[in-house]
Formats: structure tokens, sequence, C-alpha cells
């Protein structure tokens, strides 16, 4: 099997052969200047004299454009092994908890805390009162009451939050209908709704730039909330993330920093919304 050679290999290829040729090109110039020196036909050497430096100074640029286009590829050579080693990642989290091998994903991903059947909102209230930052990620907001309360918790505290939900009119929604078997997009919403309510309730301080809704249309695999170091992932399937296995996931580990990459990259690629825009305006 031929070996696969990577942008790096062909960068490099390309600086050998360009620092090879101005070398050539260089020691052209020297043995041409040297000779017009000794000759009394000197005009026809300054000619070509100046049109070795102008292929020289093409040979120059070249590389460079070059170089231009290899770092291009390098970089999203790179993109594309991180998006592969988070695919991988997630792959092999679900094979484990499909083993139902706690021990097992525990030492695999050292990043892992804990686990539990379900996601503890006592747990994150208690991490609200101490930490300046929430991250969410769901369909809609299951447990509306306490999903709220941890809102307005963090943004009290002077914290900052992002939520990502979904797109009440995409197809993520009726996959996510199917897989529950009913119709989400009235929850949907509702939670839109209860934010819009929220933030009314807010100082225009406390709101400001705190409080950041975001609309997905492409289905994440797992559902997030982020307080501080503390990361708790559910996996989508056929009953509310939240209701799923959970992994409580250290933010500054491996793991942890790959799963908010996931979140920020779909961040990047939703729909912001005005909250105080009334919500039947979201998303059109």
């Amino acid at each position: 099997m031929q070996e696969d050679i990577g942008p790096s290999v062909f960068r490099l290829k390309i600086w050998v052969i360009g620092i090879i040729t101005v070398l050539l090109l260089a020691l052209l110039l020297v043995t041409l200047h040297g000779s017009s020196r000794a000759s009394d036909a000197s005009g026809g050497h300054e000619m070509l004299i100046d049109t070795i430096f102008l292929h020289f100074l093409a040979v120059m640029i070249g590389i460079l454009i070059l170089e231009g286009i290899f770092l291009g590829i390098d970089r999203h050579a790179a993109k594309k092994e991180r998006e592969r080693n988070n695919r991988s990642i997630a792959a092999e989290v679900a094979k484990l908890l499909s083993d139902g091998d706690n021990e097992a994903i525990l030492q695999r991903f050292h990043g892992i805390l804990a686990t539990s059947p379900r996601l503890d909102f006592q747990e994150l209230d208690a991490l609200s009162h101490i930490s300046k930052d929430l991250d969410i990620l769901n369909t809609w907001m299951p447990n509306a009451a306490e999903t709220l309360q941890l809102i307005e918790t963090v943004i009290r505290e002077g914290g900052k939050v992002r939520i990502l939900l979904a797109h009440a009119r995409s197809a993520c929604v009726d996959a996510r209908s199917l897989a529950l078997g009913r119709d989400v997009s009235e929850r949907i919403h509702i939670s839109y709704k209860d934010l819009h309510e929220l933030a009314g309730r807010l100082s225009e301080r406390q709101q400001g730039d705190r409080i950041k809704i975001r609309l997905y249309k492409c289905l994440p695999p797992f559902s997030l909330y982020r307080l501080g170091d503390a990361i708790f992932v559910g996996f989508f399937g056929v009953s509310r993330a939240i209701d799923a296995f959970q992994l409580r996931i250290r933010f500054s580990s491996e793991i942890g920093t790959n799963v908010a990459s996931q979140f920020d990259a779909l961040w990047g690629r939703s729909l912001e919304v005005d909250v105080n825009q009334h919500p039947q305006q979201w998303g059109s």
C-alpha cells in the first residue's frame, strides 16, 4: 500500500525545491556578473542579469503563495482530524454506555468524574452559586422551573449564560418527535416563552450581554449543562436526555475540551435571537 504523504511533507518538498532553485539562480547571477566585468559587451550581460533577477523574484513569490496554500491545507486537515477524534470519542462512550460498564468509562476517560442515572438538578443548583458561567444545550427546557431558577441564579451572581435550544421549525425537531413518540414543538415554544418572560424580569444591567440564546437546526448527539469546570452530558435516545444516563466531566480535561468544542461549533452555526422579541418571532 502506498504511504499517504501529508500536506507538511509536500510543503517541505516545495521549500527544498525553492531553495535549490534560488541557490542555482544566485550562482548563475554571480557567474554572469563576474563575466560582465571582464567583457566589453557588458550591456547584454546586464540585461540578462536583470531578467534572471526578475525570475528570482517570481520564484520567491511563487514559494510564498504555495506556502500559504499548504498552510491552509494543514489547518483544514487538523480541523478534520479533531472532528474525527471527537466522533470516535463519542462513539466509544456510547458503546461503553450500552455495555453498562461504568468502571471502564471512568478508567478510560480520566476527565469523567462520575456517572448517574439522570440529571441531578440539586447538584446543578449547588454549583450555580459558585460558578460564573452556564451553558445549556437541549431540545427544549424540561424541568422548566428548576432550569429557569438555575439561569436566574447564575445571572444574579454576575455570571453569563448561553442557551442552545432546537429551532421549532427544523428537521431535527421532527427527528426528536419521532424518537420520543410525541410532537415536541409545543414544548419548545413553551421554553421560548419561559425564557422571554425571564428576560423581562431581569433588570437592563442584569440582562445586558449576560444571557444569550441561539436556536440550532442540526441535531447534536447529546444534551449539555456546564457550570464552571463541571459538564453534565446526557445522550439523546428514546427518552429525554435529562432522564438518560449522565456523565459528569471535568471541563479542563481532554474529553471536557472535546465536548465543549462541540458546543462551541454548534453555537457558531446557530441562529441568535433577541430575548426581548416576542417568542413567535424567534427563528423567523
